[in-house]
């Protein structure tokens, strides 16, 4: 039997080429902890070590690691191209769209609304994954547009930005925490006394914000990990603890009393952007669409899913 996995290949070739276990975990959506373990495994599996572990601040390939990369490569480009996803066709009115997850829910419909008044013939296909996911259908050719959040890779990829998504604290809509944010305590107060639902989709992005702030995520009082920005919504809102959270994906929580939020001082933000491949070339619909983006007339702060 079989006893490697391709989850296992794409988390040791992601680790390769960001060069870091948190990144991985980030762009994957997994816990490091299961990436950690994965990767470990994947060594036992083949009774050789893969990664160099002698320097703790950088990840280096063995002799075995770099002969293995190689042919993880290959196995995953061939099974990219066995993947037949009906996503794109030859039609010229068709774009073919993978999005992340915080696009995918909370903006693209209704922009794809919006273009559609004008653009009555466009027909949509939308493909939702992570943004290792989306990188890699628009390397396979698979998709016209990527809308993500974080790029690993230093390829050449054609870039536009379209929206700064603030990141924001989501608290319970109970009276405690109402009677908490009157009192108006600082983001110390708030973050060393309250339970936290830390949110593994923004791993990265809220370390680095913590370490500006001179904290670190072990010294929190996390009691739950949740993988998807949805799963740590549903957890504030059901009273589990606050978490950080993106603030245009509360926008109709906010509205209906669901959830209270607590603005962070220089807070971060995750950059929106379309990416597309200068291997494909755009039909005229897709084009067109880039144009329309790059052109500002559709107003995201609209947004309201």
């Amino acid at each position: 039997m079989l006893s490697i996995t391709l989850k296992q290949l794409e988390f040791f070739t992601t680790i390769v080429e960001t060069k870091s276990f948190t990144k991985t975990a980030d762009l994957l959506s997994f816990s490091q902890p299961a990436i950690s373990s994965n990767i470990a495994l994947l060594e036992e599996t083949l009774q050789t070590e893969l990664l160099d572990r002698s320097n703790k601040k950088k990840i280096e390939l063995t002799e075995d690691g770099l002969v293995f990369y190689e042919k993880a490569k290959e196995i995953l480009a061939n099974c990219y191209t066995l993947q037949d996803l009906p996503l794109h066709k030859s039609d010229p009115n068709t774009i073919a769209i993978g999005a992340h997850a915080i696009p995918a829910h909370y903006m693209l419909m209704d922009v794809m609304n919006f273009y559609k008044k004008s653009h009555p013939s466009i027909h949509f296909l939308l493909k939702e994954g992570s943004d290792f996911d989306v990188l890699n259908l628009l390397d396979q050719q698979k998709i016209d547009l990527g809308f993500v959040s974080h790029m690993s890779a230093a390829k050449s990829w054609k870039i536009l930005p379209i929206y700064g998504d603030s990141i924001i604290i989501g608290l319970p809509s109970t009276p405690r925490y109402q009677c908490l944010l009157k009192k108006k305590p600082t983001i110390y107060e708030l973050l060393e006394k309250e339970r936290i639902i830390w949110n593994q989709s923004l791993d990265s992005l809220i370390c680095d914000y913590l370490e500006q702030l001179g904290l670190q995520k072990d010294s929190l009082n996390i009691v739950g990990e949740m993988n998807s920005e949805q799963l740590a919504k549903t957890a504030v809102i059901d009273g589990f603890g606050i978490s950080f959270l993106s603030k245009i994906s509360l926008k109709c929580a906010i509205k209906s009393a669901e959830i209270l939020t607590y603005e962070l001082p220089d807070s971060p933000v995750r950059t929106i952007k379309v990416v597309y491949s200068p291997k494909k070339r755009l039909n005229r619909a897709g084009k067109d669409f880039v144009d329309f983006l790059n052109s500002k007339t559709f107003d995201f702060e609209k947004c309201n899913r």
